[in-house]
């Protein structure tokens, strides 16, 4: 199975490669999925993503990993 690096993994891993190594993994459940404030995190990140369109209109938007 392929793991792509997208921006939310990328963050994960800056702030710590081991959650990272466990992140997605079925064994290891993470708590904060029905979080209300991780979840405003979230809608900051597409922010994020429309603004990099606007800025790189000239790039590959990836919408889904299949």
């Amino acid at each position: 199975m392929t793991r792509y690096l997208t921006k939310s993994r990328f963050t994960l891993g800056a702030q710590c490669p081991t959650k990272l190594y466990y992140y997605g993994k079925p064994e290891y459940l993470d708590m904060s999925l029905d979080d209300t404030f991780l979840g405003a995190l979230a809608e900051g990140g597409y922010q994020v993503g429309k603004w990099a369109q606007l800025e790189y209109p000239d790039g590959v938007l990836v919408e889904a990993l299949n």
